[in-house]
């Protein structure tokens, strides 16, 4: 087989089964915080496959999430594909205060980004992610109960439609 048909062959695997899903499935911003941090776990997985492809990827990933920040990762209580265990310690930490958020990302940490973004979700959560039902004037009270009775708390129901 030609050095053009492997490369070819190789794209064309990473493109089947790791990009199309996240690129096709998840524009909503409720799904983005988390869906991009299941596909940072994917690229390093890919790893095994492709180590070439896989560190491109996660580089260039790493430079798209800016934006990954304790104020914008709380949409991700809004995100049917998080689970209730992880939306719990979620709400746990929306009274905490943590420091090692990376808040804002200055050119020198982007190429360590990746690297840092393979926690959970819920460790991007903290006391500022409040802010967003503040900004939004969304009622939080239903947090205060277990998520698996957020589908049936009105107040619940009204954030998701403003999100």
């Amino acid at each position: 087989m030609s050095k053009d048909k492997a490369a070819l062959l190789d794209v064309g695997l990473f493109i089947m089964t790791s990009y199309v899903k996240p690129w096709l499935k998840y524009i909503l911003a409720v799904k983005a915080p988390y869906q991009d941090l299941c596909l940072l776990k994917l690229m390093k997985a890919y790893e095994k496959i492709d180590k070439s492809i896989a560190k491109v990827t996660l580089r260039k990933i790493g430079r798209h999430l800016w934006y990954l920040t304790d104020e914008v990762s709380v949409l991700s209580l809004f995100d049917d594909d998080v689970n209730q265990e992880t939306k719990v310690k979620m709400v746990e930490n929306l009274t905490k205060r943590i420091y090692q958020l990376m808040v804002n990302i200055t050119s020198h940490r982007r190429k360590n980004f990746a690297v840092h973004c393979m926690k959970n979700i819920y460790s991007f959560i903290s006391v500022r992610s409040n802010s967003l039902f503040n900004c939004l004037k969304i009622n939080d009270s239903s947090l205060h109960q277990c998520p698996t009775m957020w589908s049936n708390n009105a107040s619940f129901q009204e954030a998701r439609k403003k999100v």
